[in-house]
C-alpha cells in the first residue's frame, strides 16, 4: 500500500512539473503581445492612377514591417491607421476624419483599403510584399502565394491624389487579438 502511495506521489510530481514547465515557458494565460517596428524604406510618386480620365501622380511610401511576436501575421487581423496630427483627412467629398483606418480586403487589389463603417475608399491603399517576393493576398493575375505576412515585409502605402507630401503622416500598425502597436512618423 505504501509503495502504491509513493508511486502515485511520484507520478503526480512529474505531472505537476510538466504542467508547470508548460505554463512558465509558453504562458498561455498571458495576453498576446504585438511586438513590431515600422521603418520608412523609400518613397516617391507614380503616374499609374486614373482619376476623372487623367493619369495622375500618386505619392507613395514604402514601410518595412519587422516583428517578433507573433512570428507570422494573418493579414485579415493586421490593421493600419493613418493620421496627420493637427489636420483632418478627407475620406470622401463629405467626410473629414482625424484618423483613417485601413483594413484587409481579400477580394480587392490593393488589399488594404480605407474603411469608414460599411464603406471603403481608395484615399489610402496598401500592398504588402513578403521578403520572398510574394504579394500578400495575391494580385489580379497571380496565384495567391502570400497568405501570411512575414517579418521584413514591405508595405507600399499610397496617398490620395490631393496629398502634396507624405511628410508628417503617422502610420500605426495594430494586430487584432494582441496588445501593442507599432508606429512611424513619415519623413520626406
Amino acid at each position: 500500500m505504501r509503495r502504491r502511495f509513493v508511486v502515485g506521489l511520484a507520478i503526480l510530481a512529474v505531472v505537476l512539473v510538466v504542467i508547470g514547465s508548460y505554463i512558465v515557458v509558453s504562458n498561455p494565460f498571458a495576453k498576446q503581445q504585438f511586438k513590431a517596428s515600422l521603418t520608412q524604406s523609400g518613397g516617391g510618386d507614380s503616374l499609374t492612377w486614373w482619376i476623372s480620365g487623367n493619369l495622375t501622380k500618386i505619392l507613395y511610401t514604402n514601410i518595412t514591417l519587422t516583428f517578433t511576436s507573433p512570428n507570422t501575421l494573418d493579414p485579415s487581423r493586421l490593421n493600419f491607421t493613418v493620421s496627420k496630427p493637427g489636420e483632418k483627412i478627407q475620406f470622401d467629398s463629405a467626410v473629414l476624419l482625424s484618423t483613417i483606418h485601413l483594413v484587409f480586403c481579400a477580394c480587392q487589389f490593393p488589399h488594404w483599403l480605407a474603411e469608414l463603417g460599411p464603406s471603403t475608399s481608395s484615399v489610402f491603399t496598401g500592398t504588402i510584399v513578403n521578403p520572398g517576393g510574394s504579394i500578400v493576398g495575391g494580385a489580379p493575375t497571380q496565384v495567391v502565394e502570400g497568405d501570411r505576412v512575414d517579418s521584413g515585409a514591405i508595405m507600399t502605402l499610397t496617398f490620395p491624389s490631393y496629398a502634396n507630401s507624405t511628410q508628417g503622416y503617422v502610420v500605426v500598425a495594430t494586430y487584432q487579438g494582441a496588445s501593442g502597436n507599432a508606429s512611424l512618423t513619415l519623413g520626406t
